[in-house]
């Protein structure tokens, strides 16, 4: 991440408030293709990169002609869409927490834990 960062800032002078959605879009493609799909971790490795870099390369066929403060604020826009969709279909990505345990916790013998984490207990492991 600091290569690019040095290359986009240090040479080109363009500051970006939106690189973490790229990052974001690697590990939900990751974590979502072993939830939804049953994927192992090697396929689901290459479900991230494809992910994250079909982002990448969306969102940079978008921002080809802005520069300057219209470069800084649409990447702002994109990372803030990304954030918001990923909490609207929460119930699918399960929001901000995708990459925490999905064990069901009910099946042990005497736990009090619901089926599904709740926001007052999130994590009941």
């Amino acid at each position: 991440m600091p290569w690019g960062y040095n290359i986009l800032f240090g040479y080109t002078g363009l500051l970006s408030l939106g690189h973490a959605l790229f990052f974001a879009a690697g590990m939900y493609g990751m974590s979502l293709s072993i939830q939804h799909l049953d994927w192992s971790a090697g396929p689901a490795v290459i479900a991230g990169l494809v992910a994250g870099f079909a982002m990448a390369l969306v969102i940079g066929m978008l921002l080809l002609r802005t520069a300057g403060v219209a470069f800084m604020i649409v990447t702002l826009m994109f990372a803030q869409a990304g954030y918001l969709t990923v909490l609207y279909f929460g119930e699918w990505t399960r929001g901000d927490e995708v990459s925490s345990s999905s064990r069901n916790c009910a099946a042990s013998p005497g736990s009090t834990c619901p089926t599904r984490p709740t926001a007052i207990s999130p994590r009941c492991c």
